[in-house]
């Protein structure tokens, strides 16, 4: 999405999927809905901050405020740099 804390992403997709649902279907993702999962993040990150979607493609941002239905995640590492870069995140905390 390119919509910051758009209510229409459900998970991240993962790469190291704990358990592949319908591996046999052609075309599928690893879709991560539960667990630690390395998140693209763009902006300054707190540990503790939820992570909802950002204005780029597949990045999340921080938010210090629940957006019903739009949070992905909560971050379990902090990030110091305004740039984009791969922090870890707790999925399914909604």
């Amino acid at each position: 999405t390119t919509i910051t804390g758009s209510r229409r992403v459900c998970g991240v997709i993962s790469t190291a999927p704990a358990y592949l649902m319908n591996s046999e279907l052609k075309g599928g993702l690893p879709v991560a809905l539960k667990g630690r999962v390395p998140v693209y993040v763009t902006g300054k990150v707190q540990k503790g901050d939820f992570i909802i979607s950002s204005h780029i493609p597949g990045v999340g941002r921080s938010s210090e405020i629940f957006v019903e239905a739009g949070v992905i995640g909560k971050a379990i590492e902090s990030k110091h740099t305004d740039d984009v870069q791969l922090i870890e995140v707790l999925i399914g905390v909604n």
